[in-house]
């Protein structure tokens, strides 16, 4: 058991080098290419808003959106609610009971944007072959190495994999409520939450394109997100930002998704 808990530690560790030197040459790289990436949100707004092509998804995603949010809203208001309340009032007194009711809004829509783009992958990828079918532009995938080494959970013996289960709830668990507590400082804590996002929101719009379009397979999906870190956390700031209004984000999922498929042609064009 100590073996392959070993090997299992040591494979993470080399992954983990893996992504940092990927991460680190795709900030480096390529910055002026990667900062043009911040306008194709706006564009997509104008493209959604320009045309009746895109209702039927637009309503559907955002149909998904608002379950989402009034799901995520019931649980936050009734199991963190009163702890938030108690938090907030011990440093703000009376005001803290306002500033809670903010705070649950703010997460309800951080949890139902991120729901939403996971269940919504369908729709989302419906976007892209719209443009492209309209562009009459074929599809084209960048070339994916594959540096990263699955691991192979079915050779590990049970007991190892239920402590490795254990272990990565943990620490789940542990972040989760270190970034809750750091999402308590007013106005401040959000941002922050959201910032430490940005990499995972933006390559969570791109993701329904290489997955169902280029058939990418979990390894190559990994690399791709690594490979262009900088690029993904541009878009996701952006993204971020047009999330940020409970409701209206519904919509925004809409015209963020028509912005990646925007870029995407245009990256395109530009392959040889």
């Amino acid at each position: 058991m100590c073996r392959e808990l070993r090997d299992y530690c040591q494979l993470k560790w080399q992954e983990m080098i893996d992504a940092t030197s990927l991460i680190a040459a795709s900030i480096y790289n390529d910055n002026s290419a990667n900062l043009k990436i911040i306008k194709y949100p706006f564009l997509g707004i104008k493209e959604c808003f320009s045309t009746t092509r895109y209702g039927y998804l637009m309503f559907t995603i955002f149909l998904n959106y608002l379950v989402a949010f009034v799901s995520a809203g019931l649980v936050y208001f009734y199991l963190l609610f009163p702890l938030s309340v108690v938090l907030y009032s011990m440093f703000l007194g009376p005001a803290g009971l306002i500033f809670a009711f903010l705070h649950g809004l703010a997460i309800s829509n951080i949890v139902a944007c991120h729901e939403t783009r996971v269940s919504s992958r369908y729709f989302m990828n419906t976007i892209y072959t719209l443009r492209f079918n309209e562009k009459e532009i074929v599809p084209k995938i960048r070339y994916i190495r594959d540096p990263f080494k699955r691991i192979n959970y079915e050779s590990i013996p049970w007991i190892t994999f239920i402590i490795i289960s254990i272990l990565k709830w943990a620490f789940f668990l542990l972040k989760l409520g270190i970034w809750y507590a750091i999402s308590l400082i007013p106005v401040f804590g959000i941002i922050l939450f959201k910032i430490q996002s940005s990499s995972s929101r933006g390559f969570s719009y791109f993701l329904p394109y290489f997955k169902y379009t280029g058939k990418l397979d979990d390894k190559r999906l990994k690399y791709i997100y690594y490979s262009a870190y900088g690029q993904w956390s541009l878009f996701g700031l952006t993204t971020g930002l047009l999330e940020a209004i409970p409701i209206v984000s519904g919509l925004t999922i809409c015209t963020n998704t028509c912005g990646c498929a925007l870029w995407e042609i245009d990256r395109t064009k530009r392959m040889p």
